[in-house]
């Protein structure tokens, strides 16, 4: 299954669903996973449209890099950087389908360079 079947077509369908992850006929064990990571994505999705709208435009490393340098993580900090690094480059595509993030057309040092998109008035 590809991630773009995670997503209903259309205006009023673009949260995740967890009846495209697991079958009614499937175990309750099964369903509750899919519920789980439905809402585990979404959680991600949220986190990361929240990091490109405070601390982008910019690369997926430059907005983790952004976020990190606030905070005083010692010796972790390089591996936390990486941690928010995967997670944009993870989900800045997902919310680019939702119509949520674009890129702008820039590369730096070989990546796409992201924007929130800004929600009319």
């Amino acid at each position: 299954m590809t991630q773009q079947c995670l997503f209903v077509p259309g205006t009023a369908g673009r949260e995740i669903l967890a009846r495209t992850l697991a079958r009614k006929s499937d175990p309750a064990t099964s369903l509750a996973a899919a519920r789980r990571a439905v809402q585990t994505l979404s959680e991600q999705q949220g986190n990361a449209l929240d990091l490109l709208a405070a601390h982008g435009p910019g690369t997926t490393r430059e907005i983790s890099a952004r976020y990190v340098y606030g905070f005083n993580y010692g010796d972790g900090a390089a591996e936390y950087q990486e941690r928010i690094h995967y997670l944009l480059a993870r989900r800045l595509p997902e919310l680019e389908r939702k119509g949520l993030a674009r890129t702008t057309g820039d590369v730096r040092n070989g990546a796409r360079v992201w924007e929130a998109v800004k929600e009319e008035a």
